[in-house]
């Protein structure tokens, strides 16, 4: 990892990030999400290095949804995001949640 970015992957809300892709269409295969939107614990340019890292690790993959307005980006989880999730949640007794969610 570069060194600008040390303990990042230690860092609870590079989880948090994951855990936002973290979901299974009907079909029980990864969904593919829009780009999460910037979260109230997040810069903007934070947001955007954790997402290139989850894309560095594997953990998550990009492609692109097209809809009335135009294309727009798109994440789904990997099989090695989901076990480095359940890793980081068996490792710490922070509880897991969604972002965004209630």
């Amino acid at each position: 990892m570069p060194a600008r970015f040390p303990g990042l992957r230690n860092d609870p809300r590079l989880y948090d990030v994951l855990a936002y892709y973290d979901e299974k269409d009907a079909a029980g295969q990864p969904a593919w999400k829009e780009r999460f939107a910037q979260p109230a614990n997040l810069e903007r340019l934070e947001l955007t290095t954790m997402h290139g890292l989850l894309l560095a690790y594997g953990w998550i993959v990009a492609g692109f949804l097209a809809d009335g307005e135009g294309p727009s980006a798109c994440y789904a989880i990997t099989p090695a995001g989901r076990r480095a999730l359940r890793h980081f949640a068996s490792s710490t007794s922070r509880p897991r949640r969604r972002p965004g969610a209630a």
